[in-house]
This record gives C-alpha cells, sequence and structure tokens, in this order.
C-alpha cells in the first residue's frame, strides 16, 4: 500500500516505531531493543522522514 507522510505520522505510537527511508515505510519496532545507538535514536525519527541519518 501507498501511505502518505501525514498517514506514517497518525500511524506512529510509542508501541509502533515506523521511519521513511527513501520513499519507503518500515516498521522498526522489534529493533528497538537492538539498535546498538540506543532505542532513542530510532525514536526521534518515529513518523517521519529518516532518510538522511542513514
Amino acid at each position: 500500500p501507498v501511505w502518505s507522510k501525514q498517514q506514517v505520522s497518525e500511524k506512529s505510537s510509542d508501541s509502533k516505531c515506523l521511519l521513511i527511508i527513501h520513499n519507503m515505510v518500515f516498521d522498526v519496532t522489534s529493533f528497538l531493543r537492538e539498535h546498538p545507538g540506543g532505542s532513542g535514536i530510532l525514536r526521534s525519527s518515529n513518523g517521519k522522514e529518516a532518510t538522511d541519518s542513514f
């Protein structure tokens, strides 16, 4: 499905971490605990465009 940036923002929450990277939406929720830099880095981009971070 195609989601707008607004839809991604609306669908993301504290319990669902969605990132937009290169115009694709990634659910990284299950990776939050494993991220080497900590979950805060991913959560700061939750529901937003994060391409520049990658």
